[in-house]
């Protein structure tokens, strides 16, 4: 069974189109994306110590997103620090900014794009 980025690149090859670069955006942050969700929705629990960093944290930078404000500085980063608005607003935007080069590529208009609802979380 392919993963999701897999069947968005078969889509564009077989469409004629050139695929994504993995490494580079919006791939890039549609995969940390996808890595995120699945640890939220499959967690597994385990012992992580302090000292050593969380795999998906590992992906997620500061200057991404505002770190989760009810934490401090003194919180590790992943989750204490991740999980919070900052993210949720940067998981929202990286899978639009995804979505919507995907159509771009294709030619697809998409239905949110047929209106202008303006930026329902202006910066």
């Amino acid at each position: 069974m392919l993963k999701p980025l897999a069947k968005y690149q078969l889509a564009l090859e077989l469409a004629g189109h050139d695929p994504f670069e993995s490494g580079r955006e919006p791939y890039r942050r549609a995969d940390i994306l996808i890595k995120l969700r699945n640890w939220l929705v499959h967690y597994k629990p385990n012992s992580q110590p302090l000292d050593k960093g969380h795999e998906v944290g590992k992906h997620l930078k500061p200057s991404d997103f505002t770190a989760n404000q009810l934490s401090t500085a003194r919180h590790q980063w992943f989750p204490d620090r991740v999980l919070g608005a900052g993210c949720a607003d940067w998981a929202w935007r990286s899978a639009r900014t995804f979505t919507d080069e995907f159509a771009k590529r294709t030619g697809l208009v998409l239905n949110y794009q047929r209106a202008d609802f303006g930026d329902p979380l202006p910066r």
